[in-house]
């Protein structure tokens, strides 16, 4: 017991969390790591972690805007509710997912400038998810839309897991006289009663599967 005390000491001493946790935002930040912009609690509480920790997973509640405003890496999930706002960085400010981690946009507002973004999943079922100024060429976990508007990255040329629509269309602005987005997985990929569209000028878009 006495060594089971010591180690709960030394963890608060040193800010460290030993579990994961499930935050959301406690307001309106330019800086997404700060401990105080965070909550253990639910969307309408202010219960701040002792620690940022890279398992813990964000949420973003409706009515506030947060901006990653420094490089974060192993993030393991960001979902954004209806009516929150997540502004990526610049090209020197990443947002790094693991490779489980998931970007969901819920009816929410995401967009991002110049970044090398690691984003590994992507959900977005509604509101809009606008990346095509993200410095990205893969992703590599799946990509699954909904419902809404989501612009993939121009330089995009793979998503490594499955790509599916269940309606409506995925936006794609490629550029350049030819570009192809490879799919690979070994599930099939698919798009239900959706059509996907190139806005991309004098680009041709090729699906190919790996």
């Amino acid at each position: 017991q006495s060594s089971l005390c010591a180690l709960a000491i030394i963890l608060l001493l040193s800010g460290q969390q030993a579990f994961s946790a499930a935050l959301t935002s406690a307001g309106s930040f330019a800086d997404f790591t700060g401990v105080s912009h965070w909550s253990t609690g639910s969307c309408t509480s202010a219960i701040s972690p002792l620690a940022i920790s890279s398992g813990d997973t964000f949420t973003i509640c409706g009515g506030h805007t947060l901006t990653l405003g420094l490089a974060t890496s192993n993030i393991a999930g960001i979902t954004v509710n209806a009516g929150g706002t997540f502004t990526l960085g610049a090209a020197a400010v990443p947002l790094i997912l693991s490779s489980s981690g998931i970007l969901t946009n819920k009816g929410g507002a995401i967009s991002t400038d110049i970044g090398a973004h690691v984003l590994s999943n992507i959900v977005h079922t509604a509101g809009s998810t606008t990346l095509t100024a993200a410095n990205m060429t893969s992703i590599s976990g799946y990509v699954t839309y909904t419902a809404g508007i989501l612009s993939l990255p121009p330089l995009l040329t793979t998503i490594n897991g499955l790509f599916s629509a269940v309606a409506s269309f995925i936006d794609n602005t490629l550029a350049g006289s030819t570009s192809t987005l490879t799919v690979g997985d070994n599930n099939v990929s698919s798009v239900y009663g959706g059509v996907l569209r190139n806005t991309g000028t004098g680009a041709t878009l090729n699906i190919a599967k790996t």
